[in-house]
């Protein structure tokens, strides 16, 4: 079976119901929103909004692509990072996100959980799944957000504390330094 996965709070879910939380267009109907990226679903354990956070994947030649998070407010995100689950869905009752650059899925009906994986951190999640975790100030996030170009992005994050190294797991940064100034 195909599976998505669906990052939440909540540990005790059996259904998720369709929200209007994180609709792109006021307009469109509550929806459960999934993904098949399990590293990407680990990103939003934690409740934080784009002010304050930044998510987004890189991906340079011949190299896999590896997910970032950028958080200017390390006091207020390690207060919220309560931990949570990773629901696994089943993919037939979703249909792609259109024209959109990450790896969505949406369902307009309620959705049975299949399986789950509770988890104490968000962070330990998204290091787990080898999100790139870092803590920035507003004005680095900023020029993150704003400078949408690969290696000035790289050049940034390799100023920043990378919470991954800090922990003893692996930081693709300087890997994708080397490739893309090769």
């Amino acid at each position: 079976m195909d599976e998505l996965y669906h990052a939440s709070e909540n540990q005790d879910l059996v259904v998720l119901e369709p929200r209007g939380i994180g609709k792109r267009d006021p307009q469109d109907e509550p929806r459960v929103y999934a993904t098949d990226d399990e590293a990407y679903a680990s990103m939003f354990l934690v409740k934080s909004d784009d002010s304050w956070t930044l998510k987004f994947g890189l991906c340079a030649d011949n190299l896999d692509a590896h997910w970032f998070i950028c958080i200017s407010d390390k006091e207020r995100y390690l207060e919220k990072d309560k931990g949570g689950v990773i629901y696994a869905l089943a993919k037939d009752q979703f249909v792609p996100v259109p024209n959109c650059g990450t790896p969505e899925w949406m369902s307009t009906q309620p959705v049975n959980t299949v399986k789950k994986k509770i988890y104490a951190s968000g962070i330990d999640a998204m290091i787990e799944h080898n999100v790139q975790v870092y803590f920035s100030t507003k004005e680095e996030l900023e020029a993150i957000r704003k400078d949408r170009d690969v290696q000035k992005r790289l050049q940034i994050l390799n100023k920043l504390e990378n919470e991954n190294e800090k922990r003893g797991a692996s930081n693709p940064v300087k890997q994708y330094l080397t490739q893309v100034n090769s």
